[in-house]
């Protein structure tokens, strides 16, 4: 198979109204990979981190020798971890997202692996309303990052409503352009124009619009949707449908979308379950997942779908599975992940030792310090010859000692004191209650030195 399959076109993007209203820091490449991510998300919500993009589902290009493709995904896919989204909501509040924590990748392999982060899902799955949809197939060949943004801004509401405008100012902000192409006439030529030929050109929708004037400069962009009935984009080097697949009905080309859809008309979409099923059947998939496993069977279908002249792609997948050709693959993906998961394990855990460590120091100091403020008065000059006699092995008791003798201040040396004065005198200071007093005292100093003398040290 070459170029884009039939799949990987018909791949339903699902986004909330929130992210797509944002504003966004994504080159074309990041917004495609997110995309991808966001559509697999969707099938499995809780695998949410490595999450498998085959690079031929981000570029048309991928299958070429040279061309920079692959150095341009990794490029895109390293900035996901410091783009971020901004997010304004109805009761005047906003936020700043990450969506990406992790990516990774390795040369030659054909794919990346990318994690969303947990506090961004609720925008992500889910969704029973208020989200926008599309088909992945109208931006796979965009080249301008604002053709995407412009797209989806344009599909949200559409066919309901085929009018939308926007003051420049706030168009601006949706593309990050408040800095950039600051001559309307820059802005119109590299944004708006260049957006319009791809959008014309390769998606269901036929975008025009009308600029309005408010004294001697341009305030107001209109944009008028119209349907594109020649669906250029999809239909152009789309192979005939295999004979199985006639068995299904097609996917209507152009859905009704609308702001407040149902999460039942969200389930009635494709999903990647659905479509992989147009590939091998109902019947093969649901018997071959349960000896396989879905994760794993599904991983192998994608495989086969990226590879060249594969004239049976039913009986090739069953070959694979028979043969194990992808299962060191497969492998290698779950090892990266245990790997990645084991890492954050261990970091949770550091930082949670060090933060009791934390609170235990404060604790322990807080105490000592109220010891030395009561009792180190009542050490007297004999007490710090007694201090030095018992402490004659220890050069630095002994030295804190003489530092005291010779009446010079320092806290170190009175602190160590003044603790040596409490547990040799607790009978008489705590007449009372001298076992308990000694028992926390020994408790409080153990606790103290196991969680931050000895607490683990970052690698």
């Amino acid at each position: 198979m070459t170029g884009t399959t039939p799949q990987i076109r018909d791949y339903r993007i699902v986004k909330s109204n929130k992210v797509v209203n944002s504003k966004t820091l994504f080159t074309a490449t990041q917004q495609k990979i997110v995309a991808l991510g966001l559509y697999k998300l969707r099938n499995n919500p809780e695998q949410y981190e490595d999450i498998v993009v085959y690079l031929s589902e981000v570029t048309a290009d991928a299958d070429k020798r040279g061309g920079g493709y692959y150095e341009r995904i990794k490029e895109g896919a390293k900035g996901l971890t410091g783009s971020s989204i901004q997010i304004e909501n109805e009761d005047g509040s906003w936020e700043s997202l990450s969506f990406v924590t992790h990516v990774q990748g390795k040369k030659g392999q054909g794919y990346i692996l990318i994690s969303f982060h947990k506090r961004v899902l609720p925008l992500l799955v889910n969704m029973q309303k208020e989200f926008t949809q599309y088909r992945y197939g109208f931006i796979y060949r965009m080249q301008s990052c604002y053709s995407i943004r412009i797209y989806e801004l344009m599909i949200q509401y559409y066919p309901n409503i085929k009018h939308r405008s926007f003051t420049v100012e706030r168009f601006r902000l949706l593309m990050n352009l408040e800095r950039k192409y600051k001559k309307f006439a820059d802005f119109r030529k590299n944004v708006l124009d260049v957006a319009l030929k791809e959008i014309n050109a390769l998606t269901d929708i036929n975008l025009s619009y009308k600029l309005k004037k408010r004294g001697r400069a341009f305030s107001e962009i209109e944009f008028v949707i119209r349907a594109n009935s020649a669906l250029t984009a999809i239909k152009k080097d789309r192979p005939p449908k295999p004979k199985t697949l006639e068995l299904f009905p097609p996917q209507e080309e152009n859905p009704v979308r609308d702001t407040n859809q149902t999460q039942e008309s969200l389930e009635l979409l494709p999903v990647e379950k659905e479509e992989r099923s147009t590939v091998l059947s109902p019947v093969l998939y649901t018997r071959l997942s349960g000896k396989y496993g879905t994760e794993y069977l599904d991983f192998v279908i994608d495989k086969v779908i990226q590879k060249e002249n594969v004239k049976s792609v039913p009986a090739y997948v069953n070959q694979a599975l028979l043969k194990d050709y992808y299962k060191e693959d497969f492998r290698e993906i779950l090892t990266k992940r245990e790997r990645v998961a084991e890492k954050r394990r261990k970091e949770e855990e550091k930082a949670k030792q060090k933060e009791l460590a934390d609170k235990i120091s404060k604790a322990y100091n807080d105490f000592t310090l109220t010891l030395v403020e009561k009792y180190a008065h009542f050490v007297t000059e004999d007490d710090i010859h007694d201090f030095i006699k018992e402490n004659s092995s220890n050069v630095f008791l002994k030295k804190y000692g003489r530092t005291l003798l010779d009446g010079k201040e320092d806290p170190k040396a009175l602190y160590s004191l003044t603790m040596w004065f409490v547990r040799k005198y607790a009978d008489e200071l705590f007449p009372d209650d001298n076992d308990a007093f000694l028992v926390d005292f020994d408790n409080f100093t153990e606790t103290y030195t196991k969680k931050t003398i000895h607490a683990p040290q970052k690698d």
